[in-house]
Formats: C-alpha cells, structure tokens, sequence
C-alpha cells in the first residue's frame, strides 16, 4: 500500500567538517541504514537525487509517511 508523499527533514553531518541543518527534502522514495559505516543513504524522486549522511553524527530526521509522523534521533 503506497504511504503517499513522504517529505522528510534532517539535520546531520554530510562529511568532515560539513553538516546540514534542517534540510527538507520532498518525494523521498527510500532510505538505506548503513549500520556498519554509521551512514544513512536518502533517495528522492523529485528532483532525483541521492544524499548519504553520517548516521553517527545524526541529529534528527523526521519524515511524515501520509498522516503519520516518523521521527529518529541520536540516543
């Protein structure tokens, strides 16, 4: 079952010494956890585009799947 638009909005570190801060990113069509190198792959549709960022530097992410919201934060 399709989860409609997903617009998700993250703040984290994208490489040394470089990090985004509430960057919303709209059409997200998947998300890839790379556990083993602490990095999250990001995919969007529109315009296409492909972001990684260091999972273990993450601030936040919050996407909204329809009328759900999905936050995941650094513990």
């Amino acid at each position: 079952m399709p989860a409609g638009t997903i617009t998700l909005t993250v703040t984290a570190d994208t490489g040394p010494n470089q990090q985004i801060t509430a960057q919303v990113i709209t059409e997200v069509i998947s998300m890839n956890f790379r556990f083993k190198d602490g990095a999250v792959d990001i995919y969007a549709d529109n315009p296409p585009r492909m972001l990684t960022v260091q999972y273990s530097d993450l601030t936040g992410v919050t996407f909204t799947p329809a009328s759900r919201t999905v936050t995941i934060t650094d513990v």
